[in-house]
């Protein structure tokens, strides 16, 4: 059976999580993209109609989506081959004495419980009918 060195497993791990990272750094340099083109579309509505509310608004709401696109972008650059998690791999040990549920202590705990909520049932039960005999 072939095993892998742990520096080949770890420059694995760190290649796919690069990878991981790029398509999101791709992504949202397309959202990015796209909002910088709707950003353009609102200015020249803007200057058909300076005066609409809902369009200034909508710039306004563009250029804080942007900004916060442009930090993401900036984290993902900057992330994408510093790396610093480890990942430590090792082989699974058997137990020297194999675990088996512990059916009687179950059994017994159980019973027990039982027994001692049905004592306080009957004592309720007891008083209840006590109660009714005095007239309380």
């Amino acid at each position: 059976m072939l095993q892998k060195s742990p520096m080949k497993l770890y420059e694995t791990a760190i290649g796919s999580i690069n990878q991981m990272k790029k398509e999101i750094l791709q992504k949202l340099k397309y959202d990015y993209q796209v909002q910088k083109d709707s950003l353009l579309a609102v200015e020249v509505y803007l200057k058909a109609a300076p005066d609409d509310a809902f369009l200034s608004a909508r710039k306004s709401a563009i250029l804080e989506e942007l900004v916060e696109k442009d930090k993401l972008i900036q984290q993902f650059n900057t992330s994408i081959n510093n790396v610093t998690s480890l990942f430590i791999i090792e082989k699974a040990i058997t137990p020297f004495k194999k675990e088996k549920p512990k059916i009687l202590s179950g059994m017994i705990t159980a019973s027990i419980v039982s027994f001692v909520f049905s004592i306080v049932l009957i004592f309720l039960l007891e008083v209840k009918t006590r109660r009714k005999s005095w007239g309380i």
